[in-house]
């Protein structure tokens, strides 16, 4: 092969290097912009559920009144012996 011939063939593989790597940067930036999209629409979805929700219904507090004894119950620790609330 003749330096001409080489240098074309050079030329045509870095070409088509160059391509595929653009390629597949445009379908990067292309998929990050469809899950951006999906987590903006999943925010505004979820604030303004929650912001209906304040505006119906008045948020009360469950579980336990202050001042209440807690009920007791047993549990497994991590060594897998069974412990108490009433030790605390």
């Amino acid at each position: 092969m003749n330096n001409q011939a080489l240098l074309v063939l050079v030329l045509a593989m870095e070409g088509a290097i160059l391509i595929s790597v653009c390629t597949l940067f445009y379908q990067l930036l292309r998929q990050q912009r469809r899950i951006l999209l999906r987590l903006d629409n999943l925010e505004q979805s979820a604030t303004s559920g929650l912001a209906a929700q304040a505006e119906h219904a008045e948020l009360e507090p469950t579980g336990l009144s202050v001042g209440t004894q807690f009920p007791a119950f047993r549990f497994p620790d991590v060594a897998g012996r069974s412990g108490r609330t009433q030790r605390f």
